[in-house]
C-alpha cells in the first residue's frame, strides 16, 4: 500500500487539502473510496502523517468510517504544531523545529494558513550545531522575535546567544 500527498499513482493520495490555522481538511482518494478528513493539526508533514494512517489501516483491513474516527480522536500532538487554547483571540502554536528547515517550513506553513500577523517565539539548545545558529538567527527578522536561550552546562549561554543575535542583526542590514 503507498501513499503520498500529490502522487496520484499512489493507493492513498490528498485530492484537497484545505488548511488553516485551527485545522486542516484532507480529501483523501483510496482504492475502496473517498474520505474527508479534519483534525487540529497543521503542516504538509501531518498530512503525511494522516495518509500513512489511511494507507496502514486499509492495509490492516479496518472499515473506512474506523479510519476516519481514530483519525480525527488524535486532538494535539505535544510539541509538534501544537495550537494552544486558552481562551485569547490569536491562535499560538508550539512547534519543537529543531533546524533552520524545519523553522523555516513552519513558518511558511503557518502563514499559508492565513496568520496575518506572527510573532516567533523560538529556543536554542546549547548542544545545537553552531553553523544552524546563525541560519536561525536569519529567521528572527519578524517585525516582533522572541529568543529564549535552553540552557545547556556544556556550552557557555552568551556564545549561543552571541551568534544568533549577530546573523539576526545581519539579516536585518540586508
Amino acid at each position: 500500500m503507498t501513499y503520498g500527498v500529490t502522487s496520484k499513482d499512489a493507493d492513498v493520495y490528498a485530492e484537497k487539502v484545505k488548511a488553516s490555522i485551527w485545522e486542516t481538511e484532507i480529501l483523501v482518494k483510496t482504492p475502496v473510496g473517498r474520505l474527508e478528513i479534519i483534525v487540529p493539526l497543521i503542516g504538509e508533514f501531518n498530512v503525511r502523517n494522516v495518509l500513512a494512517a489511511v494507507a496502514v489501516g486499509l492495509a490492516r483491513g479496518i472499515k473506512l468510517v474506523n479510519i476516519v474516527a481514530g483519525i480525527e480522536a488524535v486532538d494535539v500532538i505535544p510539541g509538534r504544531s501544537e495550537l494552544v487554547e486558552e481562551g485569547q483571540p490569536f491562535p499560538v502554536i508550539v512547534d519543537s523545529a529543531s533546524t533552520p528547515q524545519q523553522l523555516s517550513k513552519l513558518i511558511d506553513e503557518v502563514k499559508e494558513a492565513g496568520a496575518r500577523k506572527t510573532i516567533l517565539v523560538m529556543g536554542c539548545k546549547g548542544s545545537s550545531d553552531a553553523a544552524e545558529r546563525a541560519a536561525i538567527g536569519n529567521m528572527l527578522h519578524f517585525k516582533r522575535s522572541f529568543y529564549r536561550h535552553e540552557h545547556d552546562i556544556n556550552e557557555r549561554i552568551i556564545h549561543v546567544t552571541r551568534r544568533i543575535i549577530a546573523s539576526a542583526l545581519l539579516e536585518e542590514i540586508r
